[in-house]
């Protein structure tokens, strides 16, 4: 997909494609690590995507939907979300510090694609639902924001 067709899309598209990516690392991963490969560059693929995906999350879309709902229970849920990114990024740090140790480096990973999933279901049950009902949030404006951010997030890689 060019970037012109994803700037089409709106804020959540671009999240859940993000999480399909993510997704299929995790499943790679699997593949490999059951039969005994070396998991490293899709270790390395899947952290280097779920840190852009936090920026952009973090940065931008919550951010946009916080602003837009006043109502307690999404605020609390929009928390929720940010404490399981927390964790993601502690987990991200500690597979990163442990590349020298497969072994130790494979199972922390396997904690982050077991918090990250359950992070995605969070969002895309009850997350993105309400921020489709938001009529003043425009998720193609923000969609448009999220991919010039990962653009300068690329370019500075």
């Amino acid at each position: 997909m060019t970037t012109a067709e994803r700037t089409q899309l709106d804020a959540i598209e671009l999240l859940m494609q993000d999480h399909r990516e993510v997704e299929s690392l995790f499943r790679e991963f699997e593949f490999l690590q059951a039969r005994d490969k070396d998991t490293a560059h899709v270790v390395d693929a899947a952290c280097a995507e779920l840190k852009i995906h936090d920026t952009l999350k973090s940065e931008l879309f919550c951010p946009a939907v916080f602003d837009g709902v006043k109502e307690p229970a999404v605020q609390r849920l929009l928390a929720q979300v940010e404490e399981g990114h927390q964790l993601m990024r502690e987990l991200i740090a500690r597979v990163e510090n442990a590349e020298a140790d497969r072994e130790v480096r494979d199972a922390t990973f396997n904690l982050l694609s077991e918090n990250v999933e359950r992070q995605f279901e969070l969002t895309e049950t009850q997350v993105f639902p309400r921020a489709r009902e938001l009529r003043q949030l425009d998720l193609v404006s923000v969609a448009q924001r999220m991919q010039a951010r990962k653009n300068d997030i690329v370019q500075g890689i």
